[in-house]
Order: C-alpha cells, then structure tokens, then sequence
C-alpha cells in the first residue's frame, strides 16, 4: 500500500499477522486507528509511533463497543482512506506459517465482527480518499469498495459467505410470503453474490415463495442467463427492473419489488404517498417515483428509470408496486417492511373517510435520523435475527 499517507482502520493488530502488518504500515507513514482485544501491544505500538497511531480496543463482536470505536476515530479524523479487516486472522501462528486453511476454521467466528466494522466504516470511507476495503485471507488484498471480498480473501470466506446470503435470501422470500407481500410465483428478490463479477441469486421461476429454498436459489449473470443448475427456470423479463437496478447501483446488496394491495393502490394515487403516518416519514426521506410505460420488457425504459430511482433506497412504480434498495437482504426488507406499512396505514386512513392530517414538513425532516436511534445504531441487523428465529420456529427448511 504505497503513496501518500492513508488514514487507516486496522483490526486485529495485537499479534501475529496483524502486528506484522500494523509495522509495515507505520513505517511506510500510515496513520493507523488499531482495534483489538488486547490493549497492552497497541500502546506499545502506540509510544513507538506516537503521531501515527491512535488506539480502539475493543470486544468486535459487540456491535455497541465497534460503534464507539467508530465515533472516536470520527472525531480524531472525520474520515478514513482504509479498513483492514481482521488482520488478526492467524493470531496464533507465526506469519511464515499462515496458511488459508486457518482462516476456513476461524473465518465464521469473523464474519460478525467484519460486518460491524464495515457498517460503522462505511459512512467514514465515503468521505475518504479513493477508500478501500482489505480483506485477509490467505493473503492481503486490496479491493475497491465495495467489494464483499472485504469479508475474506479465501475462498473459504467466499464460501461461507454464498452460503449465509442463501440463506438470508430464502429466509427473506418466505417472509415476504408469510407477510402477505408475495404474488403468487410473480416478483423477486435479487441479491448481488460477493466478488467483482456481477452475478446474482434469483427465485426458480415456478416456486411459491414459501417453498423457496437457500439451495434452490438460481444464480445468474447481469443478463438473466443460469449459471447454475435448476430444474426451473427463471425470469428475465422479471429480473429485467432488478438488473437496470444493480447496473446503477454498485451499493445495491438486494433488490426486493412487491405488487400487494395496499403497494399498488396508492401507486395509482396522484399524490403518491402521503406523510399520514410515522412509518411514511421514513420513506419520504429517501423516496423516488417512476412512470409507468408497460410491462417492464423494453430494454429502452431502463435509462428513464435509473434515471428516476438516483441515491434514492424507495421507489414508487407507478400504477405497478413498490421497490427497495439495500445494502444488504435486511436493509431490502426492512425497507420495505416500513414501505408497505406506510401503504396500507394510508389506504386505511383514506377508507375512514374523514379529514386527514398530513404531518408537517418540518417534522419530517427531523425524523431523518431517527430510525438508527430506533434500531440502536443496528439498522436492520437489530430485528432480522429475530425474524429468522420466527422463522425457525415456524419452518426450518428454507436453510436446506
């Protein structure tokens, strides 16, 4: 990592391999913020490097400690160039005797602690200078955000990864069956698979969702084609909204577009979604519409449609349904948890049939941040363990 001097996040610095890389780094002129359990080799590095490193223990597999750690380095430096990613890997052997074959026993135990500092980094690094995720695996590699390799650089990591994101993509098409939002075999859920090609996972064509399995998901290309085996097929014309989505958005984890009642119905509304409700307030901060030009088979609509749907994460297809961009499968959904329910609490006011008291602006605007101080800072990573364990206890299947 050569060049001018970056502002990095390094984790896993106490020992081994992390200890190793946190010198090279310091000599080279980094600035390193360096996170760890154990306190006592960071200060060393600390008093050997005092204008160069600042020190953020802490426990990263607690999601409260991480965002500490986050705050102290954004108010230290505002932003940051770099995260390093579990450097610490191989803690327990000596950096001659790293091997891949360590990270596959270990990597599971750091998937928690990466996704925390990555959700903490993000809004750092998007005020950084050409920011950069770095993943270790079996080696040190540097990748452009944002690439999911940030998680692993093995191919044990990737692995373990395809296999989570299965399985949150199936938990997520059985919720939105049990939810009521499905519509029969039609619609989807995409999810963009970790690595720089962009391949994503489908639903089989043919499947009610509540049939829906991590295993049976179809993995496909930019274009719809199956680079997988299925005895179903799948959709292009479906997947054609969801692809013009993904080409745009290179933060487009998950796709997730619904026709329900409640969606269409106020679609089909002039006035489009109304600030009646809490929940409304959420996705007006962030809410797009586009027109609707047919049955979403024209490559042509596509640019129109980008165009619509910009930075924004919710989008109002007119007179056609509803759609949410996340991060990641639970950001989808819970975006359009929230979406759905403003719906259907505005249709039901407008039923009512009397007066309606549209909330002011001015409170609108002041609810933009609130629903990290509602998830405690966790996003949708605060319910979607919980939603998964509604769904074990209902049907385990969808993990097959």
């Amino acid at each position: 990592m050569n060049g001018p001097s970056r502002r990095i996040w390094l984790t896993g610095a106490s020992s081994g391999i992390g200890a190793a890389l946190a010198e090279q780094l310091l000599l080279a002129g980094h600035r390193l913020a360096i996170s760890a359990r154990t306190v006592e080799p960071l200060q060393a590095l600390a008093a050997r490097y005092p204008e160069q490193v600042l020190v953020a223990p802490g426990d990263l597999g607690d999601s409260q400690q991480v965002r500490a750690i986050g705050q102290r380095i954004a108010l230290h430096w505002g932003a940051l160039d770099t995260l390093i990613i579990n450097a610490g890997t191989c803690e327990y052997v000596e950096v001659v005797d790293f091997q891949a074959a360590m990270v596959e026993r270990v990597l599971r135990a750091n998937l928690l602690s990466a996704s925390y500092c990555i959700e903490v980094a993000l809004p750092l690094l998007r005020d950084g200078n050409e920011p950069h995720l770095v993943g270790v695996g079996s080696s040190v590699t540097y990748l452009p955000l944002p690439r999911a390799e940030a998680y692993g650089a093995s191919k044990a990591g990737l692995r373990y990864l395809l296999e989570a994101l299965r399985i949150d993509l199936a938990a997520a098409y059985r919720l939105v069956a049990m939810y009521g939002w499905s519509d029969l075999v039609f619609t989807h859920v995409s999810a963009r698979i970790p690595g720089p090609e962009h391949h994503f996972l489908i639903n089989p064509y043919g499947l009610m969702f509540d049939e829906i399995t991590a295993s049976s998901l179809v993995k496909i290309d930019q274009s719809c084609n199956k680079l997988s085996e299925s005895a179903y097929p799948v959709n292009p014309a479906g997947f054609t909204i969801h692809s013009c989505v993904h080409e745009l958005r290179e933060d487009a984890g998950c796709v997730l577009h619904t026709h329900t009642r409640a969606g269409i119905a106020v679609s089909a509304q002039k006035g489009g979604l109304l600030p009646l409700s809490q929940q409304s307030t959420f996705v007006l901060a962030s809410l797009a519409y586009h027109d609707y030009e047919g049955v979403a088979l024209n490559a042509a609509e596509k640019p129109r449609l980008q165009a619509n749907l910009g930075k924004a994460n919710y989008l109002i297809l007119r007179n056609h349904g509803l759609l949410t961009v996340g991060r990641t499968i639970q950001d989808a959904f819970l975006h359009m948890y929230t979406f759905e329910n403003s719906c259907r609490i505005q249709i039901d006011a407008q039923a009512a049939g009397g007066p309606l008291n549209m909330i002011p602006q001015a409170v609108c605007d002041a609810n933009l941040g609130i629903m990290k101080v509602a998830t405690a800072g966790q996003g949708a990573a605060l319910a979607w363990p919980a939603l998964l364990r509604k769904l074990d206890r209902m049907d385990e299947s969808y993990k097959t």
